[in-house]
């Protein structure tokens, strides 16, 4: 279970990295008031994935057990929703 968390650490850092390319493509074109709303949810969006990604590293460094499996299957869940939002995003973009 503890190779489960470890490979959705490394989806979430992924996910920030994605977050990057919308935030620098944004950022890189005049924005509009509808743009700037974007650019306010994705860097929002992105603190929380830190946050996320940061208390999973700290749980795994200091703790001798991990959270449950149900807990991991909704991680692997939401980490493929967010997947699946920001490449809908990039390819608008």
């Amino acid at each position: 279970m503890f190779t489960g968390w470890v490979k959705e650490a490394g989806h979430i850092d992924d996910l920030l990295d994605r977050l990057d390319e919308c935030l620098s493509f944004v950022h890189s074109k005049q924005a509009t008031f509808e743009e700037k709303l974007i650019v306010r949810y994705l860097e929002q969006l992105r603190r929380r994935c830190e946050y996320v990604l940061l208390a999973i590293n700290a749980i795994l460094a200091s703790s001798s057990s991990v959270p449950s499996n149900s807990t991991l299957t909704e991680l692997e869940h939401l980490n493929a929703a967010l997947a699946n939002i920001i490449g809908d995003l990039l390819k608008a973009a």
